[in-house]
């Protein structure tokens, strides 16, 4: 019976040993497991920050794009504008010259039709009443076509501050 036992006692420890080490071959799985599911799921966390990232950057990038676009546009409309305005200055100014002219021409002709006056000649203060009335009706013309460039360069001018 000493023998039965002792080789009972064997087997016991035979399978104790056998499920040890089964259990832990069990344990080692289970851990090499949750570490690979782990490691999956660390990889795909770098992945989606990465590819968030990704996203921020370029919608960062298209919104520096479009705010140039804008400075560049905002830049072109405010150079039109002044060109616009010197452009219509100049036309005033040229109005003005024009008239100053028909007025310079005006007071000579004023200036010859005295002058014919005091000569008491009958045609020559014909001819120079003509010529008078004539470079009166040119002022008048040049007084007008004045203020209606300056009319239209103070419009032009309030439209360009308006838009602004």
């Amino acid at each position: 019976m000493i023998d039965a036992d002792d080789r009972n006692g064997s087997s016991y420890n035979e399978i104790a040993n056998s499920t040890q080490a089964s259990n832990a071959a069990a344990a080692a799985a289970a851990k090499a497991q949750a570490n690979a599911q782990a490691a999956a799921q660390a990889q795909y966390w770098r992945q989606y920050q990465a590819e968030q990232q990704r996203r921020a950057n370029a919608q960062a990038a298209a919104q520096a794009a479009a705010a140039q676009r804008a400075a560049e546009q905002a830049a072109a409309a405010q150079a039109a504008r002044e060109a616009e305005a010197a452009r219509a200055e100049k036309a005033a100014a040229a109005q003005a010259a024009a008239a100053a002219a028909a007025e310079a021409q005006a007071a000579a002709a004023l200036q010859q039709q005295r002058a014919g006056e005091r000569d008491s000649q009958g045609a020559n203060d014909v001819e120079n009443n003509r010529l008078a009335n004539q470079a009166s009706e040119a002022n008048a013309q040049n007084n007008a076509n004045a203020a209606a460039a300056r009319e239209t360069a103070g419009f032009q001018n309030r439209a360009a501050e308006a838009k602004d």
